[in-house]
């Protein structure tokens, strides 16, 4: 009770996790790189905090010591991710929200009629573009990371980006 943390979003996709010393009423950053930061807990230990970033590109578990002093260093690689969580007194267990995304793309004629699937599978894809040949340029996490892909007229879909950003907005 003598050091809460809390997450502060600085926009979107970009959080800092800060702590609040009760006894000065200040409060200071342990991050604050524009990376998204979700889930928080604290370990046994009471300065370790462990916390869910996509700080590497994909989302993972990451560790920083709360003292400061230390970067966060990465606990494991990277998955979906992880919401609320809360650790055990030995600091062994980790119990975490493990969430489970998906949107697709469909395309749809401008006279109406039913939707026909464009892309498929799991991950997020977002901010199509529609090129006169008929390819689709898009946002999506398919990969693991936030990357501009395109799905042309004969049903391939390739990657364009290999970017480390932790969003991406409306490629055209």
């Amino acid at each position: 009770g003598r050091w809460p943390a809390f997450r502060r979003p600085a926009g979107m996709g970009s959080d800092a996790i800060h702590v609040l010393e009760v006894a000065t009423g200040k409060t200071r950053p342990l991050t604050d790189d524009g990376w998204k930061a979700a889930g928080f807990t604290w370990a046994k230990d009471d300065r370790t905090l462990f916390f869910s970033s996509n700080r590497g590109g994909d989302f993972g578990l990451w560790a920083i010591d709360a003292r400061g002093g230390s970067e966060p260093r990465r606990v494991t690689l990277g998955m979906l991710p992880l919401g609320r969580m809360s650790a055990d007194r030995q600091s062994r267990q980790i119990a975490v929200e493990r969430g489970r995304i998906q949107t697709n793309l469909a395309r749809i004629a401008a006279a109406g009629g039913p939707a026909s699937p464009v892309t498929t599978g799991e991950g997020i894809d977002w901010d199509p573009d529609v090129r006169a040949d008929g390819t689709i340029v898009f946002a999506s996490d398919r990969s693991g990371t936030n990357q501009i892909w395109t799905h042309r007229p004969d049903g391939r879909i390739d990657r364009l980006s290999d970017m480390t950003a932790s969003y991406l907005y409306a490629p055209r």
